[in-house]
């Protein structure tokens, strides 16, 4: 896949979820990190697909039997869904409480 990249090392991991076809993830910072353990573990999105994050801190995760994901934001308080066509705000302003 051309949006993915063997990641190094975790930094510092904080959300954890399962696709319903089994694979984990994990988030990072910017980067949502699939694990897999027949192979090294991969970013599957990050930063660059995710324009409107700007200062995104990523926290939690959960996958959907859509293939999209609900991503929370714990700096800027938003939640996101990311899918095939991108990343949208779904909850939030940047404000906190709302």
């Amino acid at each position: 896949r051309s949006n993915t990249s063997v990641v190094p090392a975790f930094a510092s991991f904080r959300g954890m979820c399962t696709s319903p076809s089994g694979n984990v993830y994990v988030t990072e910072g910017t980067r949502v990190i699939r694990i897999d353990p027949s192979r090294p573990p991969e970013q599957v999105a990050g930063f660059g697909n995710f324009p409107n994050a700007a200062g995104a801190s990523l926290f939690d995760c959960a996958a959907e039997s859509d293939n999209s994901w609900i991503l929370t934001d714990a700096l800027s308080h938003r939640i996101f869904r990311w899918n095939s066509a991108g990343l949208s705000v779904v909850a939030g302003n940047r404000t906190q409480g709302l």
